[in-house]
Protein backbone atom coordinates (compact mmCIF):
# COMPACT_ATOMS: atom_id res chain seq x y z
CA UNK A 1 0.00 0.00 0.00
CA UNK A 2 1.37 3.07 -0.89
CA UNK A 3 1.44 6.05 1.56
CA UNK A 4 0.72 9.92 0.12
CA UNK A 5 0.48 13.11 1.74
CA UNK A 6 -3.22 14.09 -0.22
CA UNK A 7 -5.31 12.02 -2.85
CA UNK A 8 -7.44 14.18 -4.54
CA UNK A 9 -10.07 12.51 -6.11
CA UNK A 10 -11.34 14.10 -9.21
CA UNK A 11 -9.52 16.11 -11.64
CA UNK A 12 -11.72 18.16 -13.02
CA UNK A 13 -11.72 22.17 -12.07
CA UNK A 14 -12.29 21.66 -8.48
CA UNK A 15 -9.72 18.88 -8.09
CA UNK A 16 -7.26 20.97 -10.33
CA UNK A 17 -7.60 24.27 -8.64
CA UNK A 18 -7.34 23.41 -5.17
CA UNK A 19 -4.37 21.12 -5.69
CA UNK A 20 -2.08 24.16 -7.99
CA UNK A 21 -2.04 25.27 -4.01
CA UNK A 22 -1.08 22.51 -2.41
CA UNK A 23 2.40 22.12 -1.77
CA UNK A 24 3.52 18.27 -0.82
CA UNK A 25 3.21 14.37 -1.88
CA UNK A 26 -0.50 15.04 -4.23
CA UNK A 27 -1.65 12.34 -6.37
CA UNK A 28 -4.69 13.42 -8.18
CA UNK A 29 -7.51 10.54 -9.64
CA UNK A 30 -9.28 11.06 -12.37
CA UNK A 31 -11.13 9.13 -14.50
CA UNK A 32 -10.75 10.75 -17.91
CA UNK A 33 -7.80 10.21 -20.46
CA UNK A 34 -6.85 14.04 -20.24
CA UNK A 35 -8.02 17.33 -18.12
CA UNK A 36 -10.33 19.00 -19.56
CA UNK A 37 -12.94 16.36 -20.72
CA UNK A 38 -15.80 16.18 -20.82
CA UNK A 39 -16.84 19.84 -22.38
CA UNK A 40 -19.90 20.74 -20.39
CA UNK A 41 -19.37 24.50 -19.38
CA UNK A 42 -19.91 27.37 -20.92
CA UNK A 43 -16.90 29.52 -19.13
CA UNK A 44 -18.91 32.62 -18.02
CA UNK A 45 -17.92 34.07 -14.99
CA UNK A 46 -17.46 37.77 -13.23
CA UNK A 47 -14.17 39.65 -13.07
CA UNK A 48 -14.20 39.03 -9.38
CA UNK A 49 -14.00 35.51 -10.12
CA UNK A 50 -11.07 35.52 -12.12
CA UNK A 51 -9.51 37.44 -10.20
CA UNK A 52 -9.77 35.19 -7.53
CA UNK A 53 -8.49 32.47 -10.12
CA UNK A 54 -4.90 34.40 -10.79
CA UNK A 55 -4.39 32.63 -14.09
CA UNK A 56 -3.28 34.18 -17.33
CA UNK A 57 -5.40 37.14 -19.20
CA UNK A 58 -4.75 35.44 -22.26
CA UNK A 59 -7.48 32.53 -21.17
CA UNK A 60 -10.13 35.04 -21.38
CA UNK A 61 -12.12 34.55 -24.51
CA UNK A 62 -14.67 37.25 -24.31
CA UNK A 63 -16.09 39.92 -22.28
CA UNK A 64 -19.58 41.22 -21.54
CA UNK A 65 -20.86 44.63 -20.97
CA UNK A 66 -24.20 43.47 -20.44
CA UNK A 67 -27.09 40.94 -19.72
CA UNK A 68 -30.50 41.12 -21.52
CA UNK A 69 -33.10 39.26 -19.21
CA UNK A 70 -36.54 38.24 -21.34
CA UNK A 71 -39.83 37.40 -20.50
CA UNK A 72 -42.80 37.48 -22.90
CA UNK A 73 -41.38 40.56 -24.64
CA UNK A 74 -40.40 42.59 -21.85
CA UNK A 75 -36.71 43.03 -20.96
CA UNK A 76 -34.34 43.95 -18.28
CA UNK A 77 -30.88 45.39 -18.36
CA UNK A 78 -28.22 44.45 -16.66
CA UNK A 79 -24.98 46.46 -16.88
CA UNK A 80 -20.99 46.31 -15.59
CA UNK A 81 -17.88 47.24 -16.70
CA UNK A 82 -17.36 44.31 -17.59
CA UNK A 83 -20.53 42.73 -16.35
CA UNK A 84 -19.11 39.07 -16.75
CA UNK A 85 -16.38 37.45 -18.47
CA UNK A 86 -16.28 33.99 -20.94
CA UNK A 87 -12.91 32.03 -20.05
CA UNK A 88 -11.72 29.26 -21.93
CA UNK A 89 -12.52 26.27 -19.80
CA UNK A 90 -10.26 23.72 -21.18
CA UNK A 91 -7.52 25.60 -21.47
CA UNK A 92 -7.61 27.07 -17.67
CA UNK A 93 -7.72 23.29 -16.50
CA UNK A 94 -4.94 22.90 -19.00
CA UNK A 95 -2.74 25.56 -17.00
CA UNK A 96 -3.47 24.68 -14.02
CA UNK A 97 -2.64 20.64 -14.66
CA UNK A 98 0.80 22.72 -15.93
CA UNK A 99 0.70 24.23 -12.66
CA UNK A 100 -0.05 20.93 -10.61
CA UNK A 101 2.87 19.40 -12.51
CA UNK A 102 5.32 22.11 -12.17
CA UNK A 103 4.77 21.36 -8.66
CA UNK A 104 5.48 17.61 -8.42
CA UNK A 105 1.84 16.15 -8.43
CA UNK A 106 1.39 13.11 -9.72
CA UNK A 107 -1.64 12.11 -12.18
CA UNK A 108 -3.50 9.40 -12.46
CA UNK A 109 -5.35 9.33 -15.65
CA UNK A 110 -7.74 6.61 -16.52
CA UNK A 111 -8.19 5.56 -12.77
CA UNK A 112 -11.80 4.89 -11.65
CA UNK A 113 -11.62 5.18 -7.93
CA UNK A 114 -13.66 2.20 -6.74
CA UNK A 115 -14.31 2.81 -3.35
CA UNK A 116 -13.09 6.33 -0.20
CA UNK A 117 -12.48 5.18 3.26
CA UNK A 118 -12.82 8.56 5.70
CA UNK A 119 -9.96 6.93 7.48
CA UNK A 120 -8.19 8.37 4.68
CA UNK A 121 -7.79 5.35 2.23
CA UNK A 122 -9.04 4.84 -1.76
CA UNK A 123 -9.46 1.82 -3.91
CA UNK A 124 -8.21 2.23 -7.54
CA UNK A 125 -8.59 -1.27 -9.05
CA UNK A 126 -6.16 -3.49 -7.37
CA UNK A 127 -4.81 -0.99 -5.77
CA UNK A 128 -4.91 0.75 -2.28
CA UNK A 129 -3.64 4.15 -1.36
CA UNK A 130 -2.80 5.36 1.99
CA UNK A 131 -3.57 9.45 2.66
CA UNK A 132 -2.99 11.74 5.51
CA UNK A 133 -5.77 13.91 3.88
CA UNK A 134 -8.54 12.76 0.82
CA UNK A 135 -9.48 15.80 -1.21
CA UNK A 136 -13.27 14.88 -2.49
CA UNK A 137 -13.57 16.83 -5.88
CA UNK A 138 -15.38 14.48 -8.35
CA UNK A 139 -18.24 16.47 -9.41
CA UNK A 140 -21.57 16.21 -9.96
CA UNK A 141 -21.20 12.45 -9.91
CA UNK A 142 -21.67 12.61 -5.93
CA UNK A 143 -21.14 8.98 -5.51
CA UNK A 144 -18.73 9.08 -2.82
CA UNK A 145 -19.89 11.94 -0.88
CA UNK A 146 -23.22 10.34 -0.91
CA UNK A 147 -21.84 7.21 0.46
CA UNK A 148 -20.13 9.09 3.61
CA UNK A 149 -23.19 11.04 4.27
CA UNK A 150 -22.36 14.21 3.11
CA UNK A 151 -25.53 15.48 0.75
CA UNK A 152 -28.74 14.17 0.20
CA UNK A 153 -30.69 14.69 -3.05
CA UNK A 154 -29.68 17.97 -5.01
CA UNK A 155 -32.03 20.18 -6.49
CA UNK A 156 -30.73 18.98 -10.16
CA UNK A 157 -31.54 20.11 -13.69
CA UNK A 158 -30.09 18.55 -17.59
CA UNK A 159 -27.84 21.45 -18.76
CA UNK A 160 -27.95 21.38 -23.16
CA UNK A 161 -25.67 23.08 -24.89
CA UNK A 162 -24.67 23.90 -28.55
CA UNK A 163 -21.98 25.61 -30.19
CA UNK A 164 -23.63 26.76 -32.97
CA UNK A 165 -22.25 28.84 -36.03
CA UNK A 166 -23.71 31.59 -37.52
CA UNK A 167 -24.05 35.22 -37.59
CA UNK A 168 -24.74 36.47 -34.76
CA UNK A 169 -26.50 39.71 -34.12
CA UNK A 170 -25.51 40.64 -30.08
CA UNK A 171 -22.92 41.47 -28.07
CA UNK A 172 -24.74 40.59 -25.23
CA UNK A 173 -25.82 37.73 -22.95
CA UNK A 174 -29.59 36.59 -23.71
CA UNK A 175 -31.18 35.32 -20.72
CA UNK A 176 -34.96 33.68 -21.65
CA UNK A 177 -36.99 32.69 -18.22
CA UNK A 178 -40.24 31.30 -20.58
CA UNK A 179 -41.24 27.58 -19.80
CA UNK A 180 -41.27 27.28 -24.16
CA UNK A 181 -37.71 27.12 -24.17
CA UNK A 182 -36.86 25.32 -20.94
CA UNK A 183 -38.39 24.52 -17.19
CA UNK A 184 -35.86 27.22 -15.59
CA UNK A 185 -33.90 29.67 -17.55
CA UNK A 186 -32.13 29.18 -21.28
CA UNK A 187 -29.57 31.56 -23.05
CA UNK A 188 -27.66 32.82 -25.83
CA UNK A 189 -23.97 33.57 -25.22
CA UNK A 190 -22.06 35.48 -28.38
CA UNK A 191 -18.66 34.31 -28.66
CA UNK A 192 -17.51 36.45 -31.79
CA UNK A 193 -19.65 37.77 -34.78
CA UNK A 194 -20.12 34.02 -36.32
CA UNK A 195 -20.22 31.83 -33.61
CA UNK A 196 -22.00 31.54 -30.05
CA UNK A 197 -23.64 29.21 -27.22
CA UNK A 198 -27.17 28.30 -27.03
CA UNK A 199 -28.11 26.69 -23.91
CA UNK A 200 -31.59 25.40 -21.61
CA UNK A 201 -32.07 23.34 -18.14
CA UNK A 202 -34.42 21.02 -18.19
CA UNK A 203 -35.65 18.38 -15.26
CA UNK A 204 -36.43 15.49 -18.18
CA UNK A 205 -33.72 15.38 -20.80
CA UNK A 206 -36.54 14.16 -22.95
CA UNK A 207 -37.71 17.49 -23.24
CA UNK A 208 -34.36 19.05 -24.71
CA UNK A 209 -34.81 18.79 -28.38
CA UNK A 210 -38.69 20.21 -28.89
CA UNK A 211 -37.31 22.84 -26.00
CA UNK A 212 -33.99 23.78 -27.77
CA UNK A 213 -35.96 23.84 -31.63
CA UNK A 214 -38.02 26.24 -30.06
CA UNK A 215 -35.23 28.68 -28.64
CA UNK A 216 -33.76 28.94 -32.15
CA UNK A 217 -37.09 30.49 -33.75
CA UNK A 218 -36.91 32.79 -30.96
CA UNK A 219 -33.41 33.70 -31.36
CA UNK A 220 -34.27 33.62 -34.90
CA UNK A 221 -37.12 35.93 -34.95
CA UNK A 222 -35.51 38.19 -32.68
CA UNK A 223 -32.48 38.43 -34.94
CA UNK A 224 -29.88 37.01 -32.81
CA UNK A 225 -28.99 34.70 -34.80
CA UNK A 226 -29.45 33.91 -38.78
CA UNK A 227 -27.86 30.75 -40.58
CA UNK A 228 -27.14 28.99 -38.06
CA UNK A 229 -25.31 25.24 -38.40
CA UNK A 230 -24.06 23.21 -35.21
CA UNK A 231 -21.03 21.94 -34.13
CA UNK A 232 -21.52 20.14 -31.47
CA UNK A 233 -22.97 19.39 -28.72
CA UNK A 234 -22.30 19.59 -24.66
CA UNK A 235 -23.52 19.92 -21.40
CA UNK A 236 -24.20 18.03 -18.18
CA UNK A 237 -25.63 17.76 -14.44
CA UNK A 238 -26.26 21.53 -13.08
CA UNK A 239 -26.47 21.63 -9.31
CA UNK A 240 -28.38 24.59 -7.20
CA UNK A 241 -27.86 23.08 -3.91
CA UNK A 242 -28.82 22.26 -0.94
CA UNK A 243 -25.10 22.23 0.36
CA UNK A 244 -23.75 19.34 2.15
CA UNK A 245 -21.49 18.60 4.74
CA UNK A 246 -17.64 19.90 3.74
CA UNK A 247 -16.22 16.42 4.97
CA UNK A 248 -15.52 13.68 7.75
CA UNK A 249 -12.66 12.32 8.82
CA UNK A 250 -9.91 12.61 6.80
CA UNK A 251 -12.18 13.62 3.95
CA UNK A 252 -12.78 16.99 3.03
CA UNK A 253 -15.44 17.98 -0.24
CA UNK A 254 -15.13 20.83 -2.44
CA UNK A 255 -17.86 22.09 -5.30
CA UNK A 256 -20.31 19.86 -7.06
CA UNK A 257 -19.50 17.03 -5.31
CA UNK A 258 -21.36 17.81 -2.09
CA UNK A 259 -23.51 20.19 -3.94
CA UNK A 260 -21.61 24.22 -3.58
CA UNK A 261 -23.05 26.58 -6.22
CA UNK A 262 -24.69 29.53 -7.04
CA UNK A 263 -28.44 28.77 -6.28
CA UNK A 264 -29.85 30.82 -8.91
CA UNK A 265 -27.61 29.43 -11.49
CA UNK A 266 -26.00 26.51 -10.52
CA UNK A 267 -22.63 27.84 -11.19
CA UNK A 268 -19.67 26.46 -9.19
CA UNK A 269 -16.36 28.47 -10.28
CA UNK A 270 -17.36 31.40 -7.23
CA UNK A 271 -17.75 29.47 -4.11
CA UNK A 272 -15.10 26.90 -5.07
CA UNK A 273 -12.49 29.16 -5.35
CA UNK A 274 -13.44 30.75 -2.49
CA UNK A 275 -13.37 27.83 -0.51
CA UNK A 276 -10.20 26.29 -2.00
CA UNK A 277 -7.91 29.40 -1.09
CA UNK A 278 -8.89 28.62 2.58
CA UNK A 279 -8.69 24.75 2.85
CA UNK A 280 -5.89 25.10 0.53
CA UNK A 281 -3.68 27.25 3.01
CA UNK A 282 -4.87 24.67 6.06
CA UNK A 283 -3.83 21.62 4.04
CA UNK A 284 -0.43 23.04 3.44
CA UNK A 285 -0.27 24.08 7.56
CA UNK A 286 -1.10 20.65 8.29
CA UNK A 287 1.60 18.77 5.90
CA UNK A 288 4.44 20.84 7.22
CA UNK A 289 2.95 19.96 10.87
CA UNK A 290 2.09 23.74 11.96
CA UNK A 291 -1.33 22.52 12.67
CA UNK A 292 -3.21 18.86 13.14
CA UNK A 293 -6.10 17.45 11.44
CA UNK A 294 -8.67 18.39 14.28
CA UNK A 295 -7.50 22.24 13.82
CA UNK A 296 -8.33 22.11 10.11
CA UNK A 297 -11.45 21.16 10.44
CA UNK A 298 -11.79 23.60 13.68
CA UNK A 299 -10.14 26.57 11.81
CA UNK A 300 -12.13 25.71 8.19
CA UNK A 301 -15.81 25.85 9.92
CA UNK A 302 -16.74 29.06 10.54
CA UNK A 303 -15.67 30.03 7.07
CA UNK A 304 -17.35 27.14 5.52
CA UNK A 305 -20.37 28.14 7.72
CA UNK A 306 -20.89 31.93 6.67
CA UNK A 307 -20.54 30.68 3.11
CA UNK A 308 -22.71 28.02 3.33
CA UNK A 309 -25.31 30.31 5.58
CA UNK A 310 -25.34 32.83 2.47
CA UNK A 311 -25.93 30.24 -0.28
CA UNK A 312 -28.76 28.52 1.54
CA UNK A 313 -30.36 31.75 2.01
CA UNK A 314 -30.32 32.33 -1.57
CA UNK A 315 -31.12 28.39 -2.37
CA UNK A 316 -33.81 28.48 0.13
CA UNK A 317 -35.76 32.07 -1.44
CA UNK A 318 -34.83 30.20 -5.34
CA UNK A 319 -37.12 26.78 -3.61
CA UNK A 320 -39.64 29.17 -3.31
CA UNK A 321 -39.26 31.20 -6.56
CA UNK A 322 -39.65 27.05 -8.22
CA UNK A 323 -42.86 26.38 -6.30
CA UNK A 324 -44.94 29.71 -7.94
CA UNK A 325 -43.36 28.01 -11.51
CA UNK A 326 -40.71 30.53 -11.56
CA UNK A 327 -43.50 33.14 -12.20
CA UNK A 328 -41.86 35.19 -9.14
CA UNK A 329 -39.24 35.91 -11.77
CA UNK A 330 -41.34 37.14 -14.24
CA UNK A 331 -43.34 38.88 -12.42
CA UNK A 332 -40.10 41.23 -10.94
CA UNK A 333 -39.28 41.61 -14.89
CA UNK A 334 -42.89 42.94 -15.88
CA UNK A 335 -43.20 45.23 -12.67
CA UNK A 336 -39.51 46.65 -13.54
CA UNK A 337 -40.58 47.09 -17.36
CA UNK A 338 -43.54 49.11 -15.95
CA UNK A 339 -42.12 51.12 -14.05
CA UNK A 340 -39.08 51.62 -16.46
CA UNK A 341 -36.48 50.28 -14.46
CA UNK A 342 -35.34 48.60 -17.65
CA UNK A 343 -31.51 49.18 -16.18
CA UNK A 344 -31.54 50.44 -12.61
CA UNK A 345 -33.34 47.42 -11.11
CA UNK A 346 -30.96 45.55 -11.59
CA UNK A 347 -28.07 48.16 -11.36
CA UNK A 348 -25.20 47.40 -8.26
CA UNK A 349 -25.98 43.81 -7.78
CA UNK A 350 -23.76 41.26 -7.63
CA UNK A 351 -23.03 39.00 -10.20
CA UNK A 352 -22.22 35.82 -7.97
CA UNK A 353 -24.90 36.62 -4.89
CA UNK A 354 -27.44 38.47 -6.48
CA UNK A 355 -30.33 37.25 -4.34
CA UNK A 356 -27.99 37.62 -0.88
CA UNK A 357 -27.28 41.03 -2.51
CA UNK A 358 -31.27 41.92 -2.48
CA UNK A 359 -31.96 40.40 0.55
CA UNK A 360 -29.13 42.57 2.91
CA UNK A 361 -29.95 45.55 0.97
CA UNK A 362 -33.00 47.41 2.48
CA UNK A 363 -33.40 50.20 -0.92
CA UNK A 364 -32.47 46.95 -2.84
CA UNK A 365 -35.31 44.53 -1.29
CA UNK A 366 -37.85 47.28 -1.73
CA UNK A 367 -37.36 47.99 -4.90
CA UNK A 368 -37.55 44.26 -6.35
CA UNK A 369 -40.52 43.92 -3.84
CA UNK A 370 -41.98 46.78 -5.52
CA UNK A 371 -41.62 45.86 -8.76
CA UNK A 372 -43.17 42.04 -7.56
CA UNK A 373 -46.32 43.94 -6.80
CA UNK A 374 -46.71 46.07 -9.54
CA UNK A 375 -45.89 42.69 -11.92
CA UNK A 376 -48.91 40.88 -9.92
CA UNK A 377 -51.25 43.55 -11.01
CA UNK A 378 -53.57 42.33 -13.90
Amino acid sequence: MKSIDVCVVGGGFSGLYISSMIDGDLHIFEEHSDVGLPMHCAGIISPKTFDMLNVPRSLVEAEYSGMIINYGGYKIYWFGKPLALRVDRVGLERYLYDKCSSLGHVFHFNSFVSNVDSRGFISVGNLRFSSKLIILAEGSRRVFSRRLGLVGDGDDFYGFQTLIHGRVGSEFIHVYIDREFSDYFSWFIPIDNDKCIVGLMVKNSMDFKPKFNALLKRLEFERLLFNASIERFFGGVIIRGPIGSYGCGRVFAIGDSIQMSKPLTGGGLYPICLTSKVLSKLINSYISGSIDLNDISALYLPFFSELSRRLKLSFNLVKLISKTNYRVLEKVILGGCRLKWYSSLLSHIDYDEPLYGVLKDPIKLIKFSLALLIGLIP
